[in-house]
């Protein structure tokens, strides 16, 4: 199944890029190509493929996590303005930090959840 999955998503990666090439349309670093209406010669163009949905959806996430990533250093940089002091910044941040796994703990070996995925990642949006 591993070398199947491995064909078919290159041969969705390959329609996708002819699509893209095709509609003149690119993705871009905070925007994606599918936001805009594909229209060639006056005529627009529908189409609906839960691989690319899944495809979209996985970039999207994924980028939303450099959203993470801005928000903790915005966020160091608010501790250590309204402490005054560097250590006090990182320990506190790594306090809240840490809540993720502290939470995370109960999830997977007590609850025996195993799922987990990007968008569990997102929630440092929450407890920050």
């Amino acid at each position: 199944p591993d070398a199947q999955s491995h064909v078919e998503r290159n041969f969705y990666v390959q329609v996708e890029a002819e699509l893209l090439r095709i509609f003149n349309k690119e993705h871009g670093v905070l925007r994606s190509a599918y936001w805009d209406s594909f229209i060639i010669d006056d005529v627009e163009v529908l189409f609906d493929s839960l691989t690319f949905w899944n495809g979209e959806v996985r970039r999207v996430v994924n980028l939303d996590m450099l959203f993470v990533v801005l928000s903790i250093i915005f966020t160091l940089c608010y501790l250590i303005l309204h402490t005054g002091s560097v250590f006090v910044a990182v320990v506190s941040l790594w306090q809240i930090l840490m809540t993720l796994p502290m939470c995370l703990f109960p999830y997977r070996f007590i609850i025996g959840i195993t799922y987990f995925n990007q968008l569990h990642g997102l929630l440092i949006f929450v407890i920050l």
